[in-house]
């Protein structure tokens, strides 16, 4: 039986895709990983929606960010599939609920639009990560159409994660402009 490093040598050699199945089935594992961490984004950025309502171009931003994040999460789902997986029910449960509640551990704070976009900022940064892992992890399979996607995605994650980082100095000083107004009354 061949070596992993042997296979790997001969994918790239011939662009053929033959995967041991326990190096796919680890990736279709971190692929539902993804899909519930995409998920859990989208429950929550669902959340944040309104606690943007006096920033009308963080509320377009949010509503952007949730479009994508379901496009990514269809873009995940299929590849599972074409991996010959199933997305995990139980971790997109999972995800949902987690996105839920992280959203609610907030409401009560008048601050909860910089955390949210706090929290956001490291989801964008948590989520670059996992798709570096998993092109690589693809690569690794000679699955080139998984490791595309995962550029692709990550490329978006990335040019999120600089939008939320923008937008966070100016609600800061804003909330904070606010704040010594109160202070003053």
């Amino acid at each position: 039986m061949p070596t992993a490093a042997a296979l790997r040598e001969t994918n790239h050699e011939r662009k053929v895709v033959t995967m041991p199945h326990h190096t796919r089935d680890q990736v279709i594992n971190w692929l539902n990983d993804a899909l519930s961490a995409e998920e859990a984004l989208i429950q929550n950025l669902g959340q944040q929606v309104d606690d943007a309502k006096e920033y009308p171009q963080i509320k377009k931003m949010i509503e952007e960010h949730i479009q994508e994040s379901k496009q990514q999460a269809d873009m995940v789902r299929n590849r599972i599939k074409a991996l010959g997986g199933s997305p995990s029910s139980v971790k997109t449960a999972v995800g949902k609920v987690q996105g839920y509640f992280q959203g609610m551990g907030m409401k009560p704070a008048d601050d909860r639009l910089i955390k949210h976009l706090i929290a956001d900022h490291a989801a964008e940064h948590m989520e670059m990560a996992s798709y570096t892992a998993l092109e690589e992890a693809a690569k690794f399979i000679g699955d080139n159409e998984t490791a595309a996607m995962c550029a692709q995605i990550r490329q978006q994650e990335v040019a999120t994660a600089k939008k939320i980082e923008q937008a966070i100095p100016m609600v800061v000083r804003d909330y904070m402009a606010k704040k010594e107004r109160q202070k003053a009354a």
